[in-house]
């Protein structure tokens, strides 16, 4: 049996809980997989509320969720909460980097960036 699993996206954009479904909950008409089809058994069938996001251990959404990470919506992918208020994203890596990471080629990236103006 093939299962998919969810990751529920509470607030702050935070995983608050994960859960695994039967494959076969999560096909459409056609017989393949659907994740809206999968959001709405959640909803309906489960009867669990909220926001889930599939995720994989293949790499799909950059990392496999787990409680406590974070569900980074312009990049689609899970990152490790920053530990620190001053944190920068490294959009290379999909990881938060505070000061003390910071190295001399992520700190030119930054500030060759034409996009933060």
């Amino acid at each position: 049996m093939s299962t998919r699993i969810f990751a529920l996206i509470g607030e702050g954009d935070l995983v608050e809980n994960v859960i695994v479904l039967n494959e076969d909950d999560c096909l459409d008409e056609n017989n393949e997989f659907s994740e809206a089809v999968a959001q709405r058994f959640i909803a309906d069938v489960v009867a669990l509320e909220g926001e889930w996001v599939e995720t994989r251990e293949d790499g799909y959404r950059i990392r496999y969720a787990g409680i406590g990470m974070k569900y980074e919506r312009a990049y689609d992918c899970f990152v490790h909460a920053p530990s620190c208020s001053d944190a920068v994203f490294d959009e290379v890596n999909y990881v938060w980097l505070c000061p003390e990471d910071w190295d001399i080629e992520f700190l030119e990236d930054v500030l060759n960036d034409d996009t933060l103006d």
